[in-house]
This record gives structure tokens, C-alpha cells and sequence, in this order.
């Protein structure tokens, strides 16, 4: 297999028929399967240097990727789709009466859906991510509760304003594009703007209003705020099957595979490895394993799997 074409595929730049090419010969053999590895961290390490980065940002465009449709995610997703009748969860759970009944989207592991609301704005779940809203905004504010984490596009309304509520803060939209990162486990809460304008409160408390291509983050455990300007693509390439890692907490880079990854549940064994960060781009479609393999090139641990309990452990390598 040719390099050039495989770091290809690691920039999202393959058709659909030189991926099925690709992963089929990854597939062939354990040695095609160490070669592809091989070139992956070679790729990754590029990315380690902030010029490559940058220039691997400036390709790779959301809206030009011709890996895995939205509409091929839509088949596969296997999305509970409730309706709950009488009340509308509101922010620190409290709850209100509302003529319309709820409905609740659950994605599960390894999973996306998208949801149009009742304003006709779309929503993008991602992996072990629940949205709540109700089937018709009945009041003069629109308003969802998210768990987990969502890309937003939302219609615009003068008279009636959209209102995101997580765990922690709520995020009041005019009109806009944006990724909410929320997940209840998580210590830090992120919203990332795309465009448009949107508003962060705690409560009845402002707290800032956004601009494009800021990030505000919430830091649960010293509960402090941070806004940082950043390059939004990296925020929204789990929309195109990508996760990508910069500078990441090896803690939170596990937790998110195990939201990709439905089959095996990772447990980090050794406290002293979360001082570490990682740095990297995967596709989904990877094995999870191939992904820790490759996370071992900068990263001092090792693995066990037990296929009985579907459990993969990580422990400090020692030397």
C-alpha cells in the first residue's frame, strides 16, 4: 500500500471507494495491519509540530470530507426516541408545565444522529449524548437540555430565543452555529462558536457573550471560566467520524474513546499516567486497540483485554 494514499486517509482526503480499498487490505494481514499502524504514527507525529498542524487544519474543511455520509450514520444509528407527556426539564432540573410533551433523544456508544427540532434547527448528537426538547415551542422561549455533546444550527427568532441548558450553565442563542461539549462526567464544560452570537449564564447571571471562533470553557473543580480563540474545525471533526486530540488529558482522551467505542470499556489503572496529553487524529471506523497502539508511541503504558468482561485496563509501563 502505497503512503502517499494512506496519509491520505488520515486527512480525511480518500473516496469512499479508495477507503473500502484501504481498510479491506488493512484487514488482509497482521502485517499489512502493522504498516498501516507504522504510517499512523508517523502521521500523527506531524501533527506534534504546530505548522503541520495548522496546515492540516486549513485543508481539512467539514463540509469537504468524502468519508462516511451523515446519511449512512442515520442508517446505522440505533436511537431511542421517547415521548414524555406534562412537564419540560428546565436548568438545575426543576420543571415547568408545558402543553407539549417531551421528547427525548438517547444516542448510544459509537453512534450520531441528527434531530430536527420543531423550529426546523437541526441538531447533531454525538456518541452518548441525550437531548431533551419539547414536540412543539409552545412558549415564547425555546429552550433544550443537553447531556453529552451537540452541534447546533439554529433558526433564527427575534421573538422567541433559544436557550442550550446543561449541568452547569445555560447558553442563550440568537440565531447561530455552535458545539456544546457537555457530557455530566466530564470536569470542564466547553462551547465553541461558529458563527452568529450566543450568550453563557449561570442561573439568571450573565456570564459573557461569545464571538466566533471563541471557546468558553467551565471548569467544574475550580469553578472558573476561561475564553480562548481557537480554529474551529478541530471542534467539529467528530462530525465527520474524526476525534482528534491536541494536547488532551490521557484521562479525557480515554473517557472519549469510551463513547466511540461500545464493545470494550477502558479503566486507566494508574493515577501518575494522567499527567500525560496526546496529541492525534483518528477515524472512527479504526479499532480501538489500534488507536492505544498507537497512543503508546508517546505514552508510557500498557494493556490488558478481558474479553469476558469486555474490559480493557490500562497500567503504567515501567522500564
Amino acid at each position: 500500500m502505497d503512503s502517499a494514499l494512506l496519509h491520505k486517509y488520515f486527512s480525511c482526503e480518500t473516496s469512499e471507494e479508495e477507503e473500502k480499498a484501504i481498510l479491506s487490505w488493512v484487514a488482509a494481514s497482521a502485517t499489512n495491519r502493522s504498516f498501516f499502524n507504522d504510517e499512523r504514527k508517523l502521521w500523527n507525529a506531524l501533527t506534534l509540530h504546530g505548522s503541520a498542524l495548522n496546515a492540516e487544519n486549513e485543508q481539512f474543511k467539514r463540509q469537504k470530507a468524502p468519508i462516511i455520509s451523515m446519511k449512512r450514520w442515520m442508517q446505522a444509528a440505533a436511537v431511542l426516541l421517547t415521548i414524555i407527556g406534562g412537564t419540560w426539564l428546565y436548568r438545575h432540573n426543576n420543571f415547568a408545565e408545558q402543553s407539549s410533551p417531551i421528547i427525548t433523544v438517547s444516542v448510544p456508544s459509537g453512534k450520531r444522529q441528527k434531530v430536527v427540532l420543531p423550529d426546523s434547527s437541526i441538531v447533531w448528537l454525538n456518541a452518548k449524548t441525550t437531548l431533551k426538547y419539547p414536540q412543539y415551542f409552545n412558549n415564547s422561549t425555546r429552550e433544550v437540555a443537553l447531556d453529552g455533546e451537540a452541534y447546533f444550527e439554529v433558526t433564527h427568532s427575534d421573538k422567541h430565543p433559544f436557550v442550550v441548558t446543561t449541568g452547569v450553565y445555560s447558553v442563550n442563542v440568537f440565531g447561530t452555529k455552535f458545539n456544546v461539549d457537555a457530557y455530566h462526567h466530564k470536569l470542564k464544560v466547553e462551547t465553541v462558536l461558529i458563527s452568529g452570537s450566543v450568550g453563557i449564564k449561570q442561573g439568571n447571571k450573565p456570564i459573557v457573550i461569545l464571538k466566533p471562533k471563541e471557546k468558553f470553557v467551565w471548569d467544574c473543580v475550580n469553578k472558573q471560566a476561561k475564553i480562548n480563540a481557537v480554529e474551529t474545525e478541530t471542534y467539529l471533526s467528530w462530525l465527520d467520524g474524526l476525534y482528534q486530540f491536541t494536547e488532551t488529558p490521557f484521562a479525557e482522551m480515554l473517557e472519549t474513546l469510551n463513547n466511540y467505542y461500545p464493545e470494550y470499556h477502558i479503566v486507566l489503572n494508574d493515577s501518575s499516567l494522567k499527567q500525560y496529553q496526546f496529541t492525534g487524529r483518528f477515524r472512527q471506523e479504526e479499532k480501538e486497540q489500534d488507536v492505544l497502539e498507537v497512543a503508546q508511541a508517546l505514552i508510557p503504558f500498557r494493556y490488558e483485554i478481558d474479553s469476558t468482561k469486555k474490559l480493557i485496563t490500562i497500567f503504567k509501563k515501567h522500564h
